[in-house]
């Protein structure tokens, strides 16, 4: 059994990066305060949104890595937190909040009394808040054996987090920090509208320029962020916008080459703060408001009423004047110690639940694995080499073939994975040479077959399955033999590899190529509960035929009549794909032989349950 303590950091998972930077900030956090002991304890990102409760009772902990989460307007934070630390409970985990914000209280609001009752249960053990400490106290908190204490937010500690991969200036330019359309009004300040916003930005533009100020605009990474940005700059007319981050080091990065910030969003301030760099925040939520009294500096939060151009430059160059000062040690150290009492005095090593699974020899990597609960079905190489560096064998990857009849990774040609690569959508797909320049998202690279068998010809201790989805046979048989003169050509055993079948044709087309590998039929969706199909019958005896062993079906398939009816077969399961750990968990104990997670690895399935 794992000797580790096992800490459970709930996170943000979404594309604004102030998120991410939270979570970065606050696992460098757990890091520094474990010192000598972090050898003896190991952190697991979960995300809020998946809904995966399961995974709290193998933990030791269960840490909140901060934002704005106790709060129950317009998002469903409060839901989260309540099924979260309902589940902690439990199981009695010790349950820590992490720098987080507290964002109004009404008595008569069913959400908010849901969100009250969950922060005041025994788990709950100490909550270090960001922003109105006050009001938790007055109205949230009834449990007098928690411990409340007020401090910085985590994302201070933002300079050191990512001080190896920080740029140079990049000349003098100001950032102009642009948030969506609507986050004014939806908290509530109804005269900042869409229109409102592109005149003020406008007016704040001419005013910089006509005092010798270059500029140029950001975003903290989210789309709706960039498309209001991009319609900002062209109502302006002129200008530059920084490209879209798309990690959380790239939005430091980007904030780091400014000289000085008028940003909407609370974190490009926090970061700003962080690094030296003087800003000025517009205030949509009063936590910009906490925020500035709370660094010293309240006249440089603009209040809506106040929100124009001249007041905004004004702040601006007062600002530069008296200067930003970098974040205090004592600023930093309230965080980092609030979070040290806790773990020094709760996260011990005491769970004892575990599951005596053979994850490594069952855990597959779908579509090569999904990245950090937010991306999934990239097919994407990188990720690919570092969950087989940590130890993962099995893998599964997307063939298709592009119209010049060459073989890549990808999971179909549709509309979405267009979207993902910034290409407008063509039916059957990209050219071959435009394929390869493409990012998924703009950031995780894609991946050729050619790729993939040169590093599978390095990594020969992986099995991976091939799903070459259903190709039109003319396709099929450029594809197949594609497939097959590059495995050849990368000496790949075909011990080595499964290939993911789903009509009959398909296979009388692949053993044309005498390449004598493993097949696995594909057993199609239930019609009807407890009871096989035409469809599925037809597949069994199809297999049983042709003396295939392995048959594959999706998660939603496999239930327990269907694993009785492969055993009575003596066919073997695979199973894709999870999102939750405890459905792929139920999977192998039902019997499957394989099951593939969506998100997780096998490296963290056999830390996490073991």
């Amino acid at each position: 059994m794992n000797k580790k303590a096992k800490i459970l950091l709930v996170c943000i998972t979404n594309n604004n990066l102030g998120d991410s930077v939270i979570t970065d900030c606050a696992q460098f956090l757990i890091e520094k305060a474990l010192g000598f002991k972090k050898n003896n304890y190991e952190i697991f990102k979960y995300s809020m949104f998946i809904n995966d409760l399961t995974q709290i009772k193998f933990c030791d902990a269960v840490i909140f890595a901060g934002g704005g989460i106790i709060k129950y307007k317009y998002e469903n934070f409060y839901r989260y937190t309540f099924d979260i630390i309902n589940e902690a409970q439990k199981y009695n985990i010790p349950v820590y909040f992490n720098a987080v914000g507290v964002e109004d209280y009404d008595g008569n609001n069913e959400n908010c009394l849901l969100l009250k009752d969950a922060v005041n249960k025994d788990c709950v053990k100490a909550i270090s808040i960001r922003d109105d400490a006050q009001l938790f106290e007055k109205s949230y908190n009834t449990n007098k054996n928690i411990k409340i204490i007020s401090v910085f937010d985590s994302a201070v500690w933002a300079k050191d987090v990512y001080k190896k991969t920080l740029s140079e200036k990049s000349g003098g330019y100001i950032g102009l920090g642009i948030a969506r359309e609507g986050l004014f009004v939806d908290n509530g300040v109804d005269f900042v509208d869409k229109q409102f916003q592109l005149d003020y930005w406008k007016n704040t533009v001419s005013l910089l320029e006509e005092k010798g100020y270059k500029w140029k605009l950001f975003t903290n990474g989210a789309y709706s962020d960039e498309i209001f940005a991009l319609e900002i700059l062209d109502y302006i007319g002129h200008g530059e916008k920084l490209p879209r981050p798309l990690v959380s080091s790239e939005l430091v990065n980007g904030i780091n080459s400014f000289d000085a910030v008028i940003a909407t969003r609370m974190h490009s301030n926090i970061v700003a703060y962080s690094l030296g760099i003087p800003s000025v925040g517009l205030v949509w939520n009063d936590k910009l408001k906490m925020w500035g009294e709370k660094i010293g500096h309240p006249e440089r939060f603009i209040l809506p009423e106040n929100l124009t151009a001249d007041n905004t430059v004004c702040a601006l160059e007062n600002a530069i004047k008296d200067g930003c000062g970098k974040a205090s040690k004592t600023d930093k150290k309230s965080v980092l110690n609030a979070l040290k009492d806790f773990l020094k005095t709760h996260c011990k090593k005491f769970n004892t639940n575990s599951e005596a699974i053979d994850f490594n020899n069952k855990v597959i990597e779908t579509a090569m694995g999904g990245i950090d609960c937010k991306h999934r079905n990239l097919n994407c190489l990188w990720e690919m080499k570092k969950r087989a560096k940590c130890g993962c064998k099995l893998f599964e990857a997307d063939i298709r073939v592009t119209p010049d009849l060459k073989t890549v990774c990808i999971n179909g040609w549709s509309e979405k994975n267009a979207h993902l690569l910034s290409k407008a959508f063509e039916d059957g797909g990209l050219p071959y040479a435009e394929f390869k320049q493409c990012k998924y998202d703009g950031y995780f690279p894609v991946t050729t077959f050619e790729q993939l068998c040169d590093f599978l010809s390095k990594n020969r201790e992986i099995k991976i399955i091939l799903d070459v989805g259903k190709p039109t046979k003319a396709l099929a048989e450029e594809l197949f033999y594609d497939m097959v003169q590059t495995l050849q050509s990368y000496l790949i055993k075909p011990q080595s590899i499964i290939v993911r079948l789903q009509r009959k044709n398909d296979l009388e087309l692949w053993r044309k190529q005498k390449y004598p590998c493993e097949i696995a039929y594909y057993l199609p969706q239930n019609e009807e509960e407890g009871k096989l199909s035409e469809k599925q019958q037809a597949a069994i005896k199809f297999c049983k035929k042709e003396k295939i062993k392995l048959i594959s079906m999706r998660a939603n398939t496999y239930n327990d009549y269907i694993a009785g009816v492969l055993k009575d077969n003596s066919l073997k399961s695979i199973v894709l794909s999870y999102t939750k750990t405890d459905d792929l968990i139920e999977a192998l104990k039902r019997g499957a032989d394989f099951a593939g997670s969506i998100y997780y690895s096998a490296k963290y399935m056999e830390d996490l349950y073991t």
